[in-house]
């Protein structure tokens, strides 16, 4: 039985799941985040020296472990309670992951905190939430930009899954930036919260709490902004070079 309260819509077609994996180059380390059934799996342990698969259903484990063997490394946690141990104790990986669509945001944000150790994923999302990363202006695609090149490969109907999701699906290719700004990702992360909280409020007068004013003016016209701009109103880089200049940080 697949778990509602798990997010769980279990990818059926081998040949969509081998065209999935097909993105990755070729690696020693592979991480994949909810395996299911192991359709994924199947491919990667083909393509990579080692995979851990960190899988929260625990009725899954058996199976998988019976599956497998000893081809992989099966965990049983929760990505967003055990992740940071798993990744902290790998130098570099890549990642795997058909994600539960309840928790794709904030797995998201937990894996560019590991930028420098993940030189490529290859992930699926609810095709709304792809689209905030891959083609929109949002907090998730703000997050990203700094770090990875996104680029959308492959676009599933609901019938690729069991049981259906009542939505369709993105997979998103990341490709880790050759030139990568050496900032503080923590407060990048509250900028954008706070850029991102109501949009339809001027963004300069959120920003004041953060800076004196007079120096704000200073950067908007740096920046060629107007100071009635929102959120809205602004592009990625914009938004990113907004935030160096308010914090003062090298790129």
């Amino acid at each position: 039985m697949r778990k509602k309260s798990l997010g769980q819509h279990f990818l059926t077609n081998p040949q969509i799941a081998e065209k999935i994996v097909s993105y990755l180059k070729e690696d020693d380390v592979c991480v994949e985040i909810g395996a299911g059934e192991g359709i994924l799996t199947q491919f990667l342990v083909e393509k990579f020296s080692k995979i851990i698969v960190i899988e929260k259903d625990s009725d899954l484990i058996p199976f998988l472990k019976e599956k497998f063997k000893e081809k992989c490394e099966i965990i049983n946690g929760d990505i967003l309670k055990d992740g940071e141990s798993v990744f902290s104790s790998l130098k570099s990986f890549s990642v795997a992951s058909n994600l539960p669509y309840n928790i794709s945001s904030p797995v998201t944000i937990l894996l560019l905190r590991y930028f420098n150790k993940i030189p490529e994923m290859v992930l699926m999302y609810q095709k709304e939430v792809a689209d905030k990363i891959a083609k929109e202006v949002s907090l998730l695609s703000c997050a990203v930009y700094p770090f990875y090149e996104v680029k959308e490969v492959l676009k599933l109907k609901p019938g690729a899954f069991s049981p259906s999701p009542k939505v369709d699906s993105s997979v998103l290719h990341f490709e880790r930036k050759q030139d990568i700004p050496d900032i503080n990702f923590k407060r990048y992360l509250n900028f954008l919260k706070v850029a991102f909280q109501n949009r339809r409020k001027v963004l300069f007068k959120k920003l004041r709490g953060m800076i004196k004013e007079d120096k704000l003016k200073t950067i908007y016209t740096k920046l060629n902004l107007r100071e009635d701009v929102r959120i809205d109103g602004m592009n990625v880089d914009e938004i990113f070079k907004l935030y160096t200049e308010v914090f003062n940080e090298k790129i």
